[in-house]
């Protein structure tokens, strides 16, 4: 029961991200959401079998987490109202609009790490959640679809995580093929650097002998 990822996005650009555990590939999975979500005023969620993705849409700027199926609805909405509420109480309500890609981080990634482990851990007695789950007309106004109508180009949620999974471990495989080769050439480069030396030894020796040799002919 936890919220394991987190974004505020404007249409396909991506403001500013968390997520709990570098275990979890959700970025790639979202950037596809993002692509399809409508700009309109509106509360979703967005499930698989594996996660929960609810969404709330205002003043056309997304606020997106990623949750265990067995996670509170109310409580991950409440999360993403908290986060709006910092957001528009605060300069970044104007800079949300027109902010460059992960332009936020620096200044509201801590803030999403914070609120994702408060609302994790949060019971559901505490007075902020009964009062959300007593907002019954909210509730029944939260859409609820299957994360892959959602996805773009017909991709799927299992196959969007593996590709991330894949591409991280091509990419270990060739920094190590890469410090491999670097290596290799250093050596090479230091060998034909010695042979290199040693021929040009050779031949100034060669040379000092010819001259030895014609100024005592001389």
């Amino acid at each position: 029961m936890t919220i394991l990822y987190s974004c505020i996005a404007r249409g396909g650009t991506l403001l500013v991200e968390n997520s709990a555990s570098s275990e979890h590939k959700f970025s790639s999975v979202c950037q596809s959401m993002l692509q399809n979500i409508p700009y309109k005023d509106s509360k979703m969620v967005y499930t698989s079998d594996q996660y929960m993705f609810p969404v709330i849409v205002q003043d056309g700027i997304t606020y997106l987490c990623a949750t265990t199926p067995d996670f509170s609805k109310q409580k991950s909405h409440a999360f993403l109202s908290e986060i709006i509420r910092r957001i528009t109480s605060s300069s970044l309500g104007q800079r949300v609009q027109h902010a460059r890609e992960q332009e936020l981080d620096r200044d509201f990634s801590i803030v999403l790490s914070q609120e994702m482990d408060h609302y994790s851990h949060m019971k559901e007695s505490s007075s902020s959640i009964t009062n959300l789950q007593n907002q019954v007309d909210e509730v029944k106004g939260i859409m609820i679809q299957n994360i892959d109508k959602v996805l773009s180009r017909g991709d799927k949620l299992e196959d969007l995580m593996q590709k991330t999974e894949d591409l991280e471990a091509s990419a270990q495989s060739f920094q190590k093929t890469a410090k491999r080769v670097s290596h290799k050439y250093k050596w090479l480069n230091r060998k034909t650097g010695i042979i290199m030396a040693a021929v040009i030894i050779i031949v100034i020796a060669v040379l000092v002998v010819v001259i030895l040799k014609i100024v005592q002919v001389i």
